[in-house]
């Protein structure tokens, strides 16, 4: 009798803490987040492709500086580490997740999502050499 007691209880407990563990808060995009949020610096890798040979490189340092120098205009820097190194300027008058730069020699696609404090842009930029592209997808969080 001493043994079921004690084997319902310990089910008891593990089935009551088993349910206080804190769930992980997950990416969300950043939808209504100001222009000052996109400022900043962001670090992290990206995936780079050069289509004249086919060459792919993965975890390249990327680098992302997004700058509002006056009103809605924004300026970008993407540097890949020795493979690209493009600047952006544009305005971003609303306030949606996603910012695109589209031109006939390069590109640039963003996307802001946030996870608590932090901030994280994921996109890609292009160059058009010709009728080449070279490219840099990356994943890329806000410096504090």
């Amino acid at each position: 009798m001493i043994n079921i007691k004690s084997t319902i209880i310990v089910l008891f407990v593990i089935l009551t803490f088993s349910g206080c563990k804190k769930s992980e808060e997950s990416w969300s995009f950043c939808e209504g987040c100001n222009l000052n949020e996109w400022v900043g610096t962001y670090e992290g890798t990206g995936t780079y492709f050069k289509e004249a040979n086919m060459f792919n490189d993965y975890d390249v340092p990327t680098t992302i500086t997004i700058e509002n120098p006056e009103g809605n205009l924004l300026s970008s820097i993407v540097i890949a580490g020795d493979y690209l190194n493009l600047g952006f300027e544009s305005n971003k008058s609303d306030d949606h997740y996603y910012y695109s730069i589209a031109g006939s020699v390069k590109t640039l696609h963003l996307s802001l999502s946030r996870k608590g404090n932090d901030l994280r842009l994921t996109g890609t930029a292009e160059e058009y050499k010709g009728n080449r592209v070279e490219s840099i997808s990356f994943e890329v969080f806000k410096l504090k």
